[in-house]
């Protein structure tokens, strides 16, 4: 060694010694034979192949380091690795405390390795996203666990729960319409607390099948404790021990255990789900079925993250360290592309090679858009607290390692030197490649709008007089003609004046037939003209009568709300009581954001392609008109997120810049849009259905690629910072 430390090795003359008290297990599969490192004074363990078994085998403290890997080469043949695998394997020995050497057991390198530990612990503690505090030792309690519910892992419990799985299955799809409506109030903005609590449950309960299988088997759960996942308190179990296991189907069945238990009480949910009314019931096993279903195959079973679905694949492939070895790969083709460097090969080829080259690029990409989406929710966790959060974990995640690239390039290392003038040509041909494609690319050149389909024309029927509503006698929906009766008011008051007018004019026919009799002209004369005024008083009244019944102005389908919520109110003039639209005539209302409302000059009779949800094929409009003022009304409640639309609403009262209108809707837009109006032909319109939703197409934005990106990667951080932050 030249220096005395132990992170720096010439293959020479050096020795290192394995520590005595390590036990080591074979582990055979079909394609490989791996090797597990069982550490009794610490009770972590390592798994190698078997390549570096046998180089950690020859590890005596006698035996050189050179002359070991030289032997190594001569057992294993073509899965031998070279020296600065070996340095590394070496490194990485002494580092976990495996090996020692002279240097490694010194006063100096003791207390070095004590503060490197607490520097990683500290690191550990500040890291932002993901923080784990081990709390205590349960292997007694899933010991006792074991006497008394240890059958749950075995033979019968499988079948009980494969039955009842396809049970629930094939009772969800007899009752797919119920299933398809009743799971939207599981994102009830009233139920997220809720759901949190059946979440947090589920993960118990996710955790203790982990452990109780891991003990079935006969491993041991070592520790258990709390992972604040962006402050977010989620339990964890250590079943490691499970490595011991010799056969792989039982390290597979501990990885898949807590998977397991959460399919099954989504099942035992649904089944419920099915058999009780609607209420706290009902939607307490909506939320076990969406939390226990939903979110297990996202990430649980996800295998390019390192939970269970990574272990499953890792053993039933029988590649330990298959992440580990993926982002070799990666990390050797951006060695060799940027800097010009070696690369370690790969201890596989062939089809299993390309399994673990893929798996390494598709694990560097998930783990980028996790990273981005976990700083983006820490972001907008807490107001300024959430902020700070973020941007430690970009300086964790993302300064450090770019710091750690920059020493490396200028100053390299004891083993290699990079290739600075290569570093600095591909990286500056990258640079202009991405600001070529950027500024000569063309941008996407069509905008999409969220539409909603509405009568063209569409006639509101208000109030003309003043009553109750007494009777209606349509139904939402119905089709009516011209004419028709609609619904029936009452006014009492209106029925009194009408009898009185009658009266009195009756009255004053009679005193000025008596005034003509008795020759006075003059009495008959104002009578004359009480009578007119009483005549024109009554025609009044009759028509205020003849108001209080509602007729359809024209043909067409009737929409208005539940006939219970109009009977017995009193209305006043102008009340909107029914809105009538003709089925062969429509539009589709689309709104457009005002990023894109600057593309939209010029494009009145221009086609649009129209995306109706529900419909197989693509639609086609033209553009009648555009308002020309930007809104934030709701033109249509379909439009409103609340109630299924693509739109973000909030309450009139809570939006400051709303205009006040006339219109009694309590809903607006978050961000003013600009409305499009596009016509539809009459066989198209006949086709949908008022308050149907979809996207309108439509070929008018022109620029280039790069500042389209960065405009709508600007706008969407910046509209989520101006929510949650204020700025």
């Amino acid at each position: 060694m030249t220096k005395h430390d132990a992170t720096t090795f010439e293959l020479g003359e050096a020795t290192l010694a394995l520590r005595d008290d390590l036990r080591f297990s074979a582990q055979r599969g079909r394609h490989s034979k791996t090797f597990l490192i069982e550490d009794l004074a610490t009770g972590d363990f390592y798994r190698v192949g078997e390549a570096e078994y046998t180089f950690l085998s020859l590890l005596d403290g006698k035996t050189t380091l050179a002359s070991a890997l030289s032997k190594t080469c001569s057992v294993v043949g073509a899965k031998a690795f070279d020296e600065q695998d070996a340095a590394q394997i070496c490194k990485w020995l002494v580092d976990t405390g495996l090996a020692a050497t002279r240097a490694s057991t010194s006063a100096a390198r003791l207390n070095e390795r004590r503060q490197n530990s607490d520097s990683a612990k500290i690191l550990g503690m500040l890291n932002p996203i993901s923080v784990r505090i081990p709390l205590m030792n349960p292997d007694r309690i899933v010991a006792i666990a074991n006497q008394s519910i240890g059958w749950l892992v075995s033979r019968p419990a499988a079948i009980i729960w494969l039955v009842t799985c396809i049970y629930a299955a094939i009772s969800l799809g007899a009752n797919f319409d119920r299933f398809g409506g009743g799971s939207i109030s599981v994102f009830s903005r009233y139920d997220w607390l809720l759901l949190g609590l059946t979440w947090m449950v589920l993960k118990i309960v996710h955790e203790f099948a982990h452990a109780l299988t891991c003990r079935r088997f006969g491993g041991r759960v070592r520790s258990c404790g709390v992972l604040l996942l962006l402050l977010i308190p989620l339990p964890f179990v250590d079943v490691t021990s499970a490595w011991r296991f010799p056969d792989k189907y039982h390290r597979i069945l501990v990885s898949a255990a807590g998977m397991i238990a959460e399919i099954f009480l989504a099942a035992i949910a649904a089944i419920v789900w099915l058999r009780v009314d609607a209420g706290l019931v009902s939607q307490i096993a909506a939320n076990v079925m969406f939390a226990a279903s939903v979110n297990t195959l996202l990430f649980n079973a996800n295998p390019l993250m390192k939970f269970d679905g990574y272990h499953m694949l890792a053993d039933y492939l029988e590649m330990p360290n298959l992440a580990k070895y993926g982002n070799q790969h990666v990390i050797g083709v951006c060695r060799r592309f940027f800097l010009g460097l070696g690369a370690s090969p790969l201890p596989w080829a062939g089809l299993r090679g390309t399994i673990v080259k893929g798996y390494g690029f598709a694990s560097i990409i998930w783990k980028v858009l996790i990273c981005a989406s976990l700083v983006f929710g820490a972001a907008n966790l807490l107001p300024g607290f959430g902020f700070l959060i973020a941007l430690l974990a970009v300086v964790l995640w993302l300064a450090v390692p770019v710091a750690k690239l920059a020493k490396f390039v200028v100053l390299g290392n004891e083993f290699e030197q990079p290739n600075r003038l290569r570093f600095a040509t591909v990286s500056i041909a990258c640079v202009l490649f991405a600001l070529s494609v950027g500024s000569l690319v063309p941008s996407p050149s069509v905008i999409t709008s969220p539409i909603v389909i509405d009568y063209e024309p569409s006639m509101t029927i208000r109030s003309e007089t003043t009553g109750f509503v007494d009777a209606v006698h349509v139904v939402p929906g119905e089709s009516v003609r011209k004419g028709d009766l609609l619904a029936t008011m009452l006014n009492p008051e209106l029925d009194a004046r009408l009898i009185d007018t009658k009266s009195r004019l009756a009255a004053a026919k009679l005193s000025a037939s008596a005034r003509q009799n008795e020759r006075n002209i003059g009495g008959w004369q104002i009578q004359q003209q009480t009578i007119a005024a009483l005549e024109k008083q009554m025609l009044e009244t009759s028509r205020s009568v003849q108001r209080l019944t509602i007729k359809a102005p024209m043909d067409g389908q009737v929409l208005f709300d539940d006939p219970n919520d109009l009977l017995g109110t009193y209305v006043s003039p102008g009340t909107e009581l029914f809105t009538v639209g003709s089925e062969q005539q429509k539009e589709a209302v689309a709104l457009v954001s005002q990023s894109d409302a600057r593309f939209l000059t010029n494009t009145n009779g221009q086609a649009v392609k129209l995306k109706i949800w529900g419909h197989g094929e693509t639609l086609s409009g033209k553009v009648s008109k555009i308002t020309p003022r930007v809104q934030n009304d709701l033109p249509h409640f379909s439009f409103a997120g609340m109630y299924g639309g693509p739109l973000t609403v909030v309450d009139r009262s809570q939006y400051t810049d709303a205009v006040a209108t006339p219109d009694t809707s309590q809903l607006v837009l978050l961000q003013p849009r600009y409305a499009m109006h596009i016509d539809i032909d009459e066989a198209t319109a006949s086709r949908l259905r008022s308050g149907q939703t979809g996207v309108a197409y439509l070929r008018t934005r022109t620029g280039r690629l790069g500042p389209y990106v960065w405009e709508q990667a600007k706008s969407w951080v910046g509209n989520r910072l101006q929510e949650t932050h204020g700025f």
